[in-house]
């Protein structure tokens, strides 16, 4: 469908920003309503419900002279901003609010995204058809719900707003004159850089503002516009300032530009191989983005050794990367031929960058939250291609089917977005039904595993406080299982062989207990796992007599080891007190 095939009152009526800005957050809000019944999860337990600096507006300064995350952990990144949301949220919700209110908010944020995305393509692409479609494909699209129904992934919401707006401001000083120029440029450099403070991210906005100076020369619209090439040099230094003052904050307080390479990924690997592995990666998230079949709350990457094991001359890698290097290719040709095209290309692969491990190692090797912001540019290509057919089949010569088929080709992929979407939102509900999804798509991965053994485990102790041991039993039963199978994909493991010694001790199963906590210590000192297993052969000893003393050696061994490696273990001190009493 095209602009001249909706003429009349209703085609007038579908092009008012107004009318357009209401279907977009009517689309947010059936695909999004029941993340609001999801509960605080993974990161989001420590990030947000828990974290002390969040306790109230007098610490709103300590955000922005501390790492993000809680005090104790070590993340090496810097988002104040972020944090200061989920301080207004928490403010503003109460002290103990359920997560409801913080997800209402993700949604929201969420809404401000799409509603720019419209504004953007607007000026982009006209008041018609496409705008709208690729807005409204935005707001459903599937692979957005770990970044909108994850408390967490707000940091990729707002960094995806403020890159949206910043090329917007871009777009508005293209075509200004005067001092507005410079005031649309100003404006496009204060967006970018509350952008990073949100997320890293937002860093991609720069280039997305020459993507867009470079459809416009293509296109046969305006070419460069008024001032030319030092207009365009004057919008970059801004933006450059800002990421400047931006790095300058973050090493102040974390203390480095870049991220611990503690935390990296794929640590160790040089930029070829990195390169390689990306390749395969962002074929396939290319892929979600047209077809959001087969999304997983974990990839499982770090257990793939197709993946981790890549070397220089893997075939499959290289066929993948140079697939890589065709569609890009690809996209730069088609830019005289169908911009548009060119441009929602473009835009996948320059934002997709930051978060690519191309530049940079990162954190994590892939998420679906890293396609939030590239997914727009996906999103713009169905809807050019979509209202396209859709004009050919209502044309004047066509059946009557085929201007029914037509009329709903965009309907019909909202529905199916936002029926896909709920689903997705269910698996990121709570910590049970993320595990699961994880286990039921990735069986080989022993992590979610332990993730399900430890939810088992956490709710078996609830139900022994509350007097109910026989369904306490069972969940401890529930998570040895789970516990095992991740210990029998990773023996060498000491964490999940750690766990599992707790869960057998909790069921009185000491003497194995013993044996997975003795497992857990071959791969590293383990405080816990000393003295779990000093525990359990406290255990020992109280049900033999005949061999206590020998038991009780053995637990005074491993408390006094773990208290000589950290005197202040409150854990040891505890147990070697009890153990003197007996």
């Amino acid at each position: 469908m095209t602009d001249s095939d909706s003429p009349g009152p209703a085609g007038v009526r579908l092009q008012s920003a107004a009318v357009q800005a209401v279907l977009v957050c009517l689309a947010v809000a059936l695909t999004y309503a029941n993340a609001l019944e999801a509960d605080f999860i993974l990161d989001d337990t420590h990030v947000v419900r828990d974290n002390p600096l969040l306790n109230g507006p007098g610490r709103l300064g300590d955000l922005f002279r501390t790492p993000y995350g809680p005090p104790e952990a070590r993340t090496g990144l810097y988002r104040p901003l972020l944090m200061a949301t989920f301080l207004v949220d928490r403010w503003l919700l109460g002290p103990g609010a359920s997560a409801a209110g913080f997800h209402l908010m993700n949604v929201l944020w969420h809404a401000a995204a799409c509603l720019a995305l419209l504004l953007l393509l607007r000026m982009l692409c006209g008041p018609g058809p496409v705008a709208l479609a690729g807005a409204l494909l935005f707001a459903v699209h599937p692979v957005h719900a770990e970044a909108v129904t994850g408390l967490v992934g707000r940091a990729d919401l707002q960094a995806a707003l403020a890159s949206i707006l910043a090329v917007a401001c871009y777009e508005r000083q293209r075509i200004a004159a005067g001092p507005r120029v410079l005031l649309w440029s100003l404006a496009g450099s204060v967006v970018l850089g509350l952008g990073l403070l949100c997320k890293e991210a937002a860093v991609a906005a720069p280039g997305l503002c020459l993507l867009v100076e470079w459809y416009h020369r293509r296109a046969g619209g305006e070419g460069a516009g008024p001032g030319g090439i030092p207009r365009v040099a004057a919008a970059l230094a801004l933006h450059g300032a800002a990421i400047l003052a931006y790095l300058i904050a973050r090493r102040a307080v974390v203390g480095a530009v870049g991220v611990e390479q503690a935390l990296f990924t794929l640590a160790g690997t040089d930029p070829l191989c990195r390169l390689l592995v990306m390749g395969r990666v962002l074929l396939d998230e290319l892929r979600l983005c047209f077809l959001p079949i087969g999304l997983s709350a974990s990839y499982a990457v770090n257990t793939r050794p197709d993946l981790l094991t890549v070397r220089h001359g893997d075939v499959l890698a290289w066929a993948a990367f140079g697939l890589v290097a065709s569609l890009v290719a690809f996209a730069v040709a088609m830019r005289r031929k169908c911009p548009v095209l060119a441009l929602g290309l473009g835009w996948f692969w320059i934002s997709i960058l930051p978060v690519s491990n191309l530049l940079f190692p990162i954190g994590a090797i892939r998420a679906d939250r890293f396609l939030y912001l590239p997914s727009a540019g996906i999103c713009l290509v169905l809807a050019a291609g979509l209202t396209a057919l859709s004009g050919r089949l209502r044309s004047a010569n066509r059946p009557a089917w085929a201007a029914a088929a037509g009329s709903s080709l965009v309907p019909a992929l909202l529905t199916v977005g936002i029926l896909l979407t709920h689903l997705r939102n269910y698996a990121w509900s709570n910590p049970e039904a993320y595990w699961k999804d994880a286990i039921a798509r990735q069986p080989a991965d022993p992590f979610p595993l332990v993730g399900l053994a430890q939810v088992r485990y956490d709710e078996a102790w609830d139900l022994r406080l509350r007097g109910d041991e026989q369904e306490a039993i069972r969940r401890l039963e529930e998570a040895a299982g789970y516990a095992a199978e991740a210990v029998r994909l990773r023996p060498d493991f000491g964490p999940f062989q750690r766990l599992h010694g707790e869960i057998l001790a909790a069921l009185g199963r000491h003497r194995e207990a013993a044996e997975a906590f003795t497992r857990a210590l071959r791969s590293g000192p383990q405080l816990s796992a000393l003295v779990g297993r000093g525990m359990c052969y406290v255990e020992l000893g109280a049900a033999d007599p005949s061999r206590r003393r020998e038991f009780y050696g053995l637990a005074r061994r491993d408390f006094e080891e773990a208290l000589a490696r950290n005197p202040q273990f409150e854990p040891a001190l505890r147990a070697l007190e009890d153990l003197e009493k007996r």
